[in-house]
């Protein structure tokens, strides 16, 4: 699947869903929180490394920190239009991974052209630039309900196919924020 880069302002293609058979993927349900990047991180990665992914290879490093970048868009962006992000995980035998933010927000993700004194505006076309160093790219799939999935594509950097990874004993738990 080819990914286009989107010029600064614009917004990132759509994810054409196939019928690819995903047979490693795990979903979680996690507050949208600043609490939830490391846990995702840690979760995810964790995840990863027991399907195959070592820890230490320059493309764990590239996963880790597209993710994270996505995730924290996903929370800063999603304008409280829900109390959770999903992020979703997903392996095929042939070695591609997919990762997935999702949120409630019908906003769609624009990369922007930040100044080089700004000190934030940078992260989606950093994940993007990561994402195609590997080959992959970042898409969008808009739901029904309104909300939308930012997919990260990695294309061949798991060696085999994926045994099943364990879920996460417990989630972040939001603090001092209101209910």
């Amino acid at each position: 699947m080819a990914h286009a880069r989107a010029p600064a302002g614009q917004p990132f293609p759509h994810r054409k869903v196939g019928t690819t058979t995903m047979p490693c993927s795990r979903h979680l349900f996690l507050p949208a929180a600043e609490v939830t990047v490391p846990f995702a991180r840690h979760t995810v990665m964790g995840i990863l490394g027991h399907w195959g992914l070592e820890g230490t290879s320059d493309a764990a490093a590239t996963v880790e920190l597209v993710l994270a970048e996505l995730t924290t868009n996903a929370i800063r962006h999603s304008g409280g239009a829900g109390p959770q992000i999903t992020v979703i995980v997903e392996a095929r035998a042939d070695g591609l991974v997919q990762l997935g933010i999702g949120d409630n927000s019908p906003g769609a993700p624009v990369a922007r052209r930040a100044g080089p004194d700004a000190e934030s505006g940078r992260g989606l076309a950093l994940a993007e630039l990561l994402a195609a160093e590997l080959g992959g790219g970042i898409a969008m799939e808009r739901h029904p309900d309104g909300g939308k999935t930012v997919w990260a594509h990695f294309p061949g950097i798991l060696a085999a196919a994926c045994p099943p990874a364990p879920l996460p004993h417990s989630a972040p738990r939001r603090t001092g924020l209101a209910a």
